[in-house]
């Protein structure tokens, strides 16, 4: 238990770090989902 602290305490440290990359990392990867998802939909 103690160690799950300590990493989600590390990892809640580095998302306050790197807020303004990470949103943007997951918004853009989330538009390449529904990109791919769109795709897929209309080849089929």
């Amino acid at each position: 238990m103690g160690r799950n602290e300590e990493t989600s305490i590390r990892f809640q440290e580095l998302e306050t770090m790197e807020a303004p990359s990470w949103e943007s990392f997951y918004q853009g990867a989330i538009g390449a989902l529904v990109l791919i998802g769109i795709g897929a939909a209309a080849a089929t």
